[in-house]
């Protein structure tokens, strides 16, 4: 799964680096993650995400729990962009591709018309 936010202004910034600490502590206990990573382009305000589930319904559960729920509440009207896509991998695949995450995100992205 990769995901993408664009933060509307600098103000929302503390409140998101507030919650994305929180969110990395959840990740640490997080049932059926397999890996992760980030990425961020901190004066643009632009940040991504990947992570490898076991299965979707783990990560459901993730995203659902109580740091990344908040966080999603928080963060609501905030963004002035965001996105995300799953595809699934065998045990063979390569871990934690970023080129490949991106353009599946683009691709997403413009199946979606954004």
């Amino acid at each position: 799964m990769v995901s993408y936010l664009s933060l509307a202004s600098f103000r929302s910034l503390p409140l998101f680096l507030h919650y994305a600490l929180k969110v990395q502590l959840q990740l640490g206990k997080a049932e059926g993650l397999i890996g992760y990573s980030t990425h961020a382009r901190l004066l643009k305000r632009k940040f991504w995400t990947l992570s490898i589930w076991e299965n979707e319904q783990s990560l459901r559960v993730f995203v659902e729990q109580s740091a990344h729920g908040a966080s999603m509440k928080s963060l609501d009207g905030k963004a002035d962009e965001s996105g995300f896509t799953s595809w699934a991998v065998n045990g063979s695949a390569p871990a934690l591709d970023w080129a490949d995450a991106r353009e599946r995100l683009a691709h997403a992205q413009s199946d979606n018309g954004n």
